[in-house]
């Protein structure tokens, strides 16, 4: 019963912090996932000259 209660301590406990970065992350994402697209067009593109 107790390891019960844990879990769901650990359960409630990792809820929290991963929604609070998520939202902190959400406005750099987008910009992040461009560059690394731009860089791999970038790279393609040097490979097919």
């Amino acid at each position: 019963m107790s390891s019960k209660k844990y879990e769901l301590d650990a359960a409630a406990f990792e809820d929290k912090p991963e929604s609070h970065s998520d939202a902190e992350m959400t406005p750099q994402k987008p910009q992040r996932r461009q560059s690394v697209l731009s860089k791999a067009v970038s790279e393609h593109d040097e490979r097919a000259t």
